[in-house]
């Protein structure tokens, strides 16, 4: 019967401060990277973005640049206005930039 009454009382009393730690660290995870750069948008709008966004990453992850532009000018076209379309308009100037010098040096 102590240690029914004991672990309810840890529970009341040390489990909320911990909770409350533990769920300010997990709203700060789940907030996502659009909401912090460019509020205001709608949640389908996010959605979207965020997803691009993730694609064009994962596709320069392995290599496949040809995806990666397809994602970035779908960024850039559909939020232009936003700082996620002025990153995306630079990638697709690095990666044509990458393109034309691969051109080169193969064509040579």
């Amino acid at each position: 019967m102590k240690r029914v009454l004991l672990a309810m009382l840890s529970m009341v009393v040390v489990f909320p401060s911990v909770g409350c730690k533990c769920w300010e660290k997990l709203k700060c995870a789940n907030q996502s990277s659009v909401d912090l750069v460019t509020p205001g948008l709608s949640s389908e709008e996010k959605f979207f973005l965020e997803n691009w966004l993730y694609a064009a990453k994962m596709a320069e992850d392995v290599q496949d640049y040809s995806t990666a532009v397809i994602y970035y000018k779908k960024i850039y076209e559909y939020f232009p206005d936003t700082k996620e379309g002025d990153r995306a308009q630079k990638r697709l100037k690095k990666l044509e930039g990458n393109k034309e010098k691969n051109k080169v040096s193969l064509g040579s």
